[in-house]
Parts: structure tokens; sequence; C-alpha cells
């Protein structure tokens, strides 16, 4: 199969990981327009057996097969960070709106993957998403998985070298960066802004 079978080379052994609140009561039905409450409904089973495999490794998981490692959980866990730099793809989907969860993949070189039709990704005027991400339309959610598997392990490879290429975009010392590089080439004062950037803030 594809996927790079483990993380196109790159040692993440997890295919995919969600981890945020998923819709599971009443009161919250039409949260995430449903999108969540699908994604546990077609993936959530295999959330226990690959965890068992993140926290143990290959013995402790039972030799679960990478195309098996998906967890999509609304456990919280302090291995948030941890668990999004070890997988390959992540799940990006809405909350009550958009949520911050593109940027969070993106900033620990993993995959965005969009469940979420009709929006604009972030920088989607200036960056080409596709070269760094995947749609997945929301009718589409079922087969999921397999897309991802399908992609060879050149097209992963690629665009985790996209993301290590375009992760300064989505930090906010890139945007005073930014500003402050405009204001020096203008010969304009560059404000406490830039003066903060200068020194690390």
């Amino acid at each position: 199969h594809g996927g790079g079978g483990d993380g196109g080379g790159s040692g993440r052994d997890l295919l995919f990981y969600f981890n945020g609140n998923l819709g599971g009561t009443s009161q919250f039905e039409n949260y995430s327009f449903g999108v969540r409450q699908q994604l546990r409904r077609e993936y959530g089973h295999l959330a226990a057996r690959a965890q068992r495999f993140a926290d143990g490794g290959a013995s402790g998981g039972g030799g679960v097969p990478y195309g098996e490692r998906v967890i999509v959980t609304d456990v919280k866990t302090p291995r948030y960070s941890e668990m999004l730099s070890r997988s390959t793809f992540c799940g990006v989907m809405p909350g009550w709106g958009w949520s911050g969860r593109f940027e969070d993949a993106v900033l620990h070189g993993c995959i965005p993957v969009l469940l979420q039709d009709g929006i604009h990704t972030p920088f989607e005027t200036v960056l080409d998403w596709r070269s760094y991400a995947v749609r997945v339309p929301r009718d589409q959610i079922g087969g999921m998985r397999r897309r991802l598997l399908e992609l060879s392990p050149p097209a992963v490879q690629a665009m985790q070298l996209r993301l290590s290429q375009v992760w300064r975009r989505f930090t906010y010392g890139s945007v005073v960066a930014a500003e402050r590089a405009r204001a020096a080439a203008a010969g304009r004062p560059q404000g406490p802004g830039a003066a903060l950037a200068a020194h690390g803030a």
C-alpha cells in the first residue's frame, strides 16, 4: 500500500490523528455540522488499538498495521503535541466554526486533511494548499483512509518537504518579521512589534 507505509519514510509511525470534541452528547448534535461525529462513526473503532500501539510500540499494539494506526478520539492527553509529531496525516474540521487544527498540523509537520467543504485554507491566495494538504469531501469521509494509503511515498514526501518550507507562514513571528521587512524597505519606523521580534519575544 501507499501512504509511505511508514509516513513516507519520515519515521512517523501513525497514519492519521485527530483529538478533540467529537459531539458525543445530544447537546452537541449540531456541533461541527456533524463532520466530527461522522469521522468518529467511520474510524473511532480503530482508536483503542492504535493508541495501545502509540503507547507501547509494536509489542504494546500487537503489531498494528500502519494502515490501521488511526486515532480519532476525544480523550484529552498531555501528549497532544507528540501525537501530532508522530502522525503522517492530521484531521482538520470545524468546531463551532473554523478551528485552529490546520495550524496545529502544519506546525508539527503533519499533513493536514481538510474535512470541511466550501472553505478556504489560510493563505490560500498565496500558497498552493494542494502541495502540502489533502482535501476529502464530506461525502467521501468513509473512503478517507483508503485514499491516504493510496498516496505514493514520493507524493507524501513531497508534501512533507513543502510543509517544511511553509510552516513559518503559520506563526505570529513570521507576520511580525514580514512587517518589519516591509517597514525597513519603505524607510518607515518599524514599531514595537519589530523590536520585540528582534529580541526573540
